[in-house]
Formats: structure tokens, sequence, C-alpha cells
């Protein structure tokens, strides 16, 4: 069986356009629990807030990066502990279309997701997957569109 794999960008996608504020559909923790409804093997964090965070680090800053997140993302995780344990972070997020693993069962969630595939070269994934495995939410939206989406990928393999 392939491993089922959830990418998630922060930005216009779990916060609110450029308010910095959680969607309202995706507060007290209703993204992470849709997320774990799921049961994803592995969940990645693809926002550029991982960029900060592997500069902090490179540059020899003592920082928490899970607490990072966690805080970044507003009330839509809740229990710091699983995030911990379950969450990994890409090094480079300009390139995020290329840590998708596509042998897996992979589920992507960005506003700018077609952007960062055709800048990976992989236009063709974005035009087979979008609406499917590839999820691109309104940046100004509630949230609504996303846990929608990711109840059907619960129901999916």
């Amino acid at each position: 069986m392939k491993e089922k794999i959830f990418y998630f960008d922060i930005d216009g996608t779990v916060l609110e356009g450029d308010t910095g504020r959680c969607k309202k559909a995706l507060a007290g923790g209703a993204l992470e629990r849709s997320i774990r409804a799921c049961g994803f093997d592995q969940v990645i964090c693809v926002g550029n807030l991982c960029y900060v965070i592997s500069f902090l680090e490179e540059m020899g800053e003592r920082i928490e990066p899970m607490h990072m997140v966690f805080e970044i993302c507003d009330g839509a995780f809740v229990d710091l502990r699983w995030m911990e344990q379950n969450l990994q972070l890409v090094k480079n997020p300009t390139a995020r279309g290329s840590y998708i693993d596509f042998q897996s069962s992979f589920y992507y969630v960005d506003d700018l997701a077609e952007h960062y595939l055709r800048i990976a070269g992989l236009s063709n994934v974005f035009e087979i997957h979008a609406g499917t495995r590839i999820l691109v939410p309104e940046p100004n939206s509630t949230g609504t569109e996303i846990l929608c989406w990711l109840d059907w990928c619960a129901r999916q393999e």
C-alpha cells in the first residue's frame, strides 16, 4: 500500500490572505483534527516559514521550529506534542514542488500550488491533479473548502 502524505502551505492556505489570522473554519484545531482523521503517514509543511526556520538554524540560532509553526498557524493546530512528533518541514519552500513524492498517495494544499509546480517543471502534475490530489484554496476564504477536501481525502485509499 502506498504511503499517504499530506503537504500544506501556511500563508493564504491556513492563514487568511495577508492578515496572519487563521481561517475561521480551520480555527480551534479544526485543521489538525481533519488532518489526523485522514490517517496520513507523513505531514509536511512547505510554507515559506520553513525558509525562515532553516535560515535561523543555519545562523546558529536556538529555536523551536515546531513551536514557531504552531504559533504562526494561530489555532489551526492545538496539540503541540502531536505536531512535534508528526510534522516535517522542507528546507527550501521555493522548491516545494520538487519535494512531493509522486510515487506516494500524495495530497497537496497550497493557494500557490500551480505556481510552485510550474517552477519545478511539473505543470502537467497540476493539470492532472488539480481539484483532486491538489487543492488550491482561495487566500481569503474561510477555509471550509479545505475541510471538505480533507473529508474527501480521508475516504481515499
